[in-house]
């Protein structure tokens, strides 16, 4: 059911994008966490990729590894990495290298 309620959400944007006027960035967070790989993937490819000019993602690690990871790379000009730091009692942004494909 919630998966359906995010696909739906996820419909819903993307048909008020559709109908703007002008361009303007999207951010989405945690988009892909109830969805299974397929459905994961389709998203990337049908939804990220096409609803904007700019795109921020914002998620989790484990939504986006492996099969997904590559899926979403070819869209990806940047990527980054935020963690907390007990020690410094702050978050760190670092910079991921995005592996390019043969």
């Amino acid at each position: 059911m919630i998966q359906q309620r995010q696909l739906l959400a996820i419909a819903v944007l993307s048909a008020l994008i559709r109908e703007r006027r002008g361009q303007f960035p999207v951010v989405v967070d945690t988009p892909l966490a109830r969805l299974d790989r397929s459905h994961r993937e389709a998203l990337i490819k049908r939804f990220f990729a096409k609803v904007s000019h700019q795109v921020m993602v914002l998620s989790t690690d484990e939504e986006v590894e492996g099969s997904v990871y590559e899926a979403m790379q070819r869209y990806t000009s940047k990527a980054f990495v935020i963690e907390f730091s007990d020690a410094q009692r702050a978050s760190e942004v670092s910079e991921v290298p995005l592996l390019m494909a043969a």
